[in-house]
């Protein structure tokens, strides 16, 4: 990670904007101007800002301290270089207090960082909690001028577990608290979100394959229903003709039918709300389940139609280039080297003919030499003739490729416009079904207008039926009435036909009621493909789980030997950096039986933190913050920011302590803050 520039209103800093480069970052300040304050302002953008601490009587609390001296809110801008990307963060003051409003974007596109917070935010670039930040990567010039006892203290810290202020207890208490970071034990960490989430798409497979299973058993119980359907109201009618006959009194039939018509037209009627608001949400529902199809359709085209447009560009390109090599071919010019060799010896036999006067005999002797000139000057006028190239027409590959740049944007606007339109037949659906009754989701809205439809499609048939009886009942000859007895009958066929016709319409919109489901749930390839992220995210984190789990039992196995050995990476390292910044003089770090650091000198003879003069056991403590900051384990290395490390070194020491962190700067950026 590398910070690339901050901005603010924060302490002393006013708005201005500072940058930093890559690699070394030297930037020399006055005495006064706020370099403790630059360093306050990027922990505070990467950390957030402590609101519930309170002021003591030796040190003012954070929200007090560093309040903008140009009177504006506390707020600020931070850009920085993550995994290849610039970030911007911003943190400013809102109802939650000073710097309580966070946002995080990327740079070049303007899309939020969704992975960032305000409060995992430092960790999650870093890789480090805000504390070990400050106790490696965030180096203050002014801790080295603590008492003598107090400094050495923290060298053993850093060498024992790589913190000022931490030692092996510290250590497990990190460790645990990873492990509670992965896995609690009681639903709390990232296994368990993991797991929880992984259920949730497992929940909504299962739920896709039952719906489809109940759509197949639905779908082929409504064709038996149908087909029950048909043949009842074959019975039916052939029932009725029977009893009917020409016996029936076909008046008292009709009129009998017309009752039943308008009994149900009237409990239709009732039921429904006016015909305009049925067909508005009848539209509505129309325009979404189009709106659905089209946004699909466009989003599904859309990557493929990508595809081919970058392919057909590498295409272009390379027909570009093969035609500006033939261009280029044919351009050159082509001379006849024969026609000028054969018109310079014509030439050549001319001048000789006119020189020495040669007799050729006959009546054109003396026009000879006129003819041989005239003959080397057409070769030499057609060796040359094909010289000059014929410019070709050119293909238009620039506009070809804009076309396909247009095209693709052509594309994506329609796919905008169709999402546009799929956000505006949702809300008008939802609009259209609450006019009718109250729903809370899409699916109960399109149930609502569905069911709605339906009946008045039953109105509207019934109210024909009614119509052809009663032009039925103007034509009709009376007749003969039929029994009790066959009326019985015929009521039970015209019964066991209607709950036919229900069940069949049940079956409708059951089928109608699971398709709406089935697009309520989303994409199934794409839950098929979170399923196995998730599932290899789970396998990942509970194997880093498992090595915390390793690392917390080894530390606590090992925790009483452990505070008497020197970390080895730590050591080595220690042992390098004060190597070059003493110029040889300390050239090995060890620990002593008391735990307490020593440097061997170049007698060889081991000299406590205490023993050493202040520059020395000052270059020993920067050694040690140096070592431990190049073990951390972060994803990618992190910045190091040095506010005035050097303020008790002389030039010597100055000197070779800018040249380790310009070895530290081939891998990583380094910020030094010092005074002019």
């Amino acid at each position: 990670m590398k910070l690339i520039s901050i901005q603010g209103h924060f302490g002393c800093i006013s708005g201005e904007k500072i940058t930093f480069e890559d690699g070394f970052c030297r930037r020399t300040l006055p005495n006064g101007w706020g370099k403790s304050t630059l360093c306050a302002f990027i922990r505070v953008m990467l950390y957030g800002l402590n609101t519930s601490k309170r002021d003591t009587s030796v040190v003012l609390a954070d929200k007090n301290r560093y309040v903008p001296l140009d009177g504006r809110a506390m707020g600020g801008r931070l850009t920085l270089e993550y995994q290849g990307r610039n970030i911007v963060l911003l943190r400013m003051t809102g109802r939650g207090g000073p710097m309580q409003e966070f946002e995080a974007f990327y740079e070049d596109t303007g899309e939020d960082c969704s992975f960032l917070t305000a409060k995992n935010c430092g960790e999650t670039l870093l890789g480090i909690s805000e504390e070990v930040f400050r106790s490696s990567a965030f180096i203050d010039g002014e801790e080295m001028m603590r008492p003598s006892g107090e400094l050495a203290d923290m060298i053993v810290s850093l060498a024992q577990s790589g913190d000022t202020s931490a030692r092996g207890a510290a250590a497990v208490r990190r460790l645990e608290r990873w492990r509670l970071d992965f896995d609690s034990g009681n639903g709390h960490g990232v296994v368990p979100k993991l797991r929880a989430e992984l259920e949730r798409i497992e929940g909504l497979l299962e739920d896709a394959a039952n719906i489809e299973r109940d759509l197949a058993a639905l779908e082929e119980e409504n064709s038996h229903i149908a087909e029950e359907v048909a043949r009842l109201e074959a019975i039916y009618e052939e029932e009725y003709r029977q009893n009917a006959g020409e016996k029936a009194d076909e008046q008292n039939r009709l009129t009998i039918l017309r009752r039943e018509s308008e009994r149900r037209i009237k409990t239709l009627r009732d039921a429904l709300p006016a015909d305009v608001v049925i067909q508005q949400a009848s539209d509505a529902l129309f325009s979404y389940e189009g709106a659905v199809r089209l946004e699909r359709e466009k989003r599904e085209v859309l990557p493929p139609a990508i595809m081919e447009a970058r392919q057909q560009l590498v295409a272009l390109d390379r027909s570009e280039h093969e035609a500006e090599i033939e261009n280029n071919r044919r351009q050159r010019p082509r001379i006849s080297w024969v026609l000028i060799v054969v018109g310079l010896l014509l030439a050549v036999a001319a001048a000789g003919s006119a020189i020495f006067h040669t007799d050729w005999g006959g009546a054109l002797s003396d026009k000879i030499p006129y003819i041989l000139s005239a003959c080397a000057i057409a070769s030499i006028f057609f060796a040359f003739l094909g010289s000059v190239p014929q410019r070709e027409e050119e293909d238009d590959f620039d506009g070809e490729r804009e076309a396909l740049r247009a095209h693709l944007e052509e594309l994506e606007q329609q796919q905008q416009m169709a999402a546009t339109v799929l956000r505006e037949a949702y809300e008008g659906l939802l609009r259209a079904a609450g006019e009718i009754q109250p729903v809370q989701t899409i699916e109960e809205a399109a149930d609502v207008v569905r069911d709605k439809r339906s009946d008045l499609q039953a109105l509207r048939r019934e109210q024909d039926r009614l119509h052809d009886i009663l032009y039925q009942i103007q034509k009709v000859i009376p007749g003969d009435s039929v029994n009790e007895e066959s009326r019985i009958r015929l009521e039970e066929k015209r019964g066991a036909l209607r709950a036919a016709q229900k069940q069949q319409q049940i079956g409708l919109q059951n089928v109608a009621r699971l398709q709406g489901r089935m697009q309520s749930l989303g994409n199934r390839q794409a839950l098929t493909r979170e399923r196995v992220r998730l599932q290899t995210e789970i396998e990942r984190a509970r194997a880093r789980g498992e090595d915390v789990q390793t690392a917390l039992r080894v530390v606590r196995e090992e925790q009483a030997a452990l505070s008497a050995r020197l970390s080895p990476t730590i050591a080595r390292l220690a042992t390098e950096y004060l190597e070059v910044m003493t110029g040889g003089e300390l050239s090995e770090v060890q620990l002593d039986d008391g735990l307490t650091p020593r440097a061997a000198g170049e007698d060889g003879r081991l000299l406590g933190a205490l023993q050493l003069s202040s520059g020395m056991r000052d270059q020993m403590y920067l050694a040690f913050r140096l070592a431990v900051c190049e073990t951390l384990p972060a994803d990618e290395p992190i910045p190091l920011i040095l506010d005035d490390p050097f303020i008790t070194f002389d030039s010597d020491r100055v000197a070779r302590g800018e040249a380790v962190l310009h070895e530290l700067a081939g891998h990583r950026q380094v910020i030094l803050l010092v005074n002019n």
